[in-house]
């Protein structure tokens, strides 16, 4: 990239700051368009909602704090159209689909020969309601296009890389992904961190957050496909009602995607090894390499 385009540093004090200002910003407006008689509370602060509002918040709170201009932007854009490796990306999203799937597979029958009742809760947990039209809009724009902006901003732009200059790679890139993966369900938690590795090795490699950002939304429209394709209408929260014999089919699924997302992952990790010794030495100047 060019060495003249910069974008100013985002400390993590600065993005707890600005996650605590915008709670407060739709708490405001979620309690004005409730008194207005606009908008009940509840209906306002919905968890998807409530998420694509905190997003587009963040995002441009984000922005001004990066200094992003049209100018460094359209050079990041010419950079990335230059880097990008359409085949590894593809191959990073079918990695991270098939060790989430297999993880999620194999945790949920596991836990359903362990205890049937948790299985239901893990499973309702999980499963998204989608009632209207209105509710698979709301949650397209928050998994497919905010989530992945957002996310990748916050933990691999701020996060990963301010670690990175107080600690090896290797730990910023496992102390970010833990963070980044508590943040998600409990069946998605060990898939998000991997994901997390994968794109903190993506923005070292190449340097530019499109990248990463791309990555992450391949990987959440092909996840959401689902809802998209099924009948808006449908109350995803119906418990199944399955067999022992759905369950080792479960099993053998699960087991079969996490060991082919396994060797796949693994390929990558040695694949990209140069790039991940190149700054194992340089753990106070690594941040002026990931300029953004």
């Amino acid at each position: 990239m060019n060495s003249s385009i910069k974008f100013k540093e985002v400390k993590i004090i600065q993005i707890l700051l600005m996650y605590i200002i915008t709670i407060f910003i739709l708490i405001g407006l979620g309690l004005i368009l409730n008194s207005l008689k606009i908008c009940d509370i509840d209906s306002f602060l919905e968890d998807n909602l409530l998420a694509l509002g905190t997003n587009i918040i963040l995002f441009i709170m984000l922005i001004y704090s990066f200094r992003v201009t049209i100018n460094n932007f359209k050079f990041l854009y010419k950079d990335f159209k230059n880097k990008v490796d359409i085949k590894e990306v593809l191959s990073v999203v079918f990695t991270q689909i098939c060790f989430s799937m297999g993880t999620v597979f194999l945790l949920l029958a596991i836990v359903y020969l362990i205890n049937p009742n948790i299985f239901n809760e893990l499973l309702n947990e999980s499963a998204e309601e989608i009632l209207s039209v209105k509710d698979l809009v709301i949650s397209m724009l928050f998994s497919v296009i905010s989530a992945p902006i957002v996310e990748e901003l916050i933990f691999r732009a701020i996060i990963f890389k301010r670690l990175s200059k107080k600690f090896s790679i290797w730990t910023s890139m496992i102390v970010s992904s833990l963070i980044f993966g508590m943040l998600h369900t409990n069946l998605s938690i060990i898939g998000a961190i991997v994901f997390g590795i994968a794109n903190c090795i993506l923005y070292l490699k190449y340097k530019n957050i499109l990248i990463p950002m791309l990555v992450h939304f391949l990987n959440n429209l092909i996840v959401s496909l689902p809802s998209i394709i099924s009948h808006p209408y449908s109350n995803n929260k119906d418990i199944m009602n399955l067999t022992l014999n759905d369950i080792i089919i479960y099993f053998i699924i699960g087991a079969i995607l996490f060991i082919i997302g396994c060797l796949i992952f693994i390929r990558f990790i040695n694949k990209n090894k140069a790039y991940l010794k190149k700054y194992t030495n340089r753990i106070q100047n690594v941040s002026k390499y990931l300029r953004f």
